[in-house]
């Protein structure tokens, strides 16, 4: 049974760690950027969606042009 646990345990990091990844991956992007050089209020902001729960978990990252 801890075996099994530490596997969702380790799911769950890994799929967090993508999230994060891909909030900063998507800022970097040409359009992204091109929004803030343009002044743009734009935020993007990383979420998690639980699909047992249909609860949203914040991964507290945000990025922002300023």
């Amino acid at each position: 049974m801890q075996s099994w646990l530490g596997g969702v345990k380790a799911l769950r990091s890994a799929l967090r760690d993508f999230g994060r990844d891909q909030v900063n991956r998507l800022a970097r992007t040409p359009i992204i950027q091109d929004a803030w050089k343009a002044g743009a209020d734009l935020s993007i902001h990383g979420w998690v969606y639980g699909l047992k729960d249909g609860l949203l978990s914040d991964l507290k990252c945000t990025v922002t042009g300023r």
